[in-house]
């Protein structure tokens, strides 16, 4: 049924197309644009009430389960997989900071030795 109907509208759409010159060819890319809207609207439809037939059967992906984690869930996992590495070890990120600390000490003490020997009766 479909295929039949499918080749009937693209003969008409021809017809349309070619008595109406200009016109026609507005009118058939107007018709392509509603037929390919209303095509996604119906699919994203079906997909929603797919998605509630699943809620209510209980039935759910791995990745759905999850995706969907309250906030208190992803913070109890973050501290069980830090808290699961070894205690003594520190973290790269962890040494990164402290040499950017370590840096940013060194060039504030840098700076104050700096005025120290430029102020008169400073170091010499």
């Amino acid at each position: 049924m479909t295929t039949p109907g499918t080749l009937l509208a693209i003969l008409l759409s021809g017809l349309i197309a070619f008595f109406l010159g200009p016109l026609g060819v507005l009118a058939l890319l107007a018709a392509i644009f509603g037929l390919t809207l209303s095509t996604h609207l119906q699919n994203k439809q079906m997909q929603e009430d797919l998605r509630k037939i699943k809620r209510h059967l209980g039935l759910r992906d791995e990745e759905e389960m999850s995706f969907h984690m309250s906030d208190e869930e992803i913070e109890q996992e973050l501290y069980r997989l830090h808290g699961e590495g070894r205690q003594g070890e520190r973290t790269l990120l962890d040494l990164e900071i402290e040499k950017e600390i370590e840096r940013e000490l060194e060039k504030e003490l840098g700076k104050e030795l700096e005025d120290e020997e430029n102020k008169p009766g400073g170091k010499r």
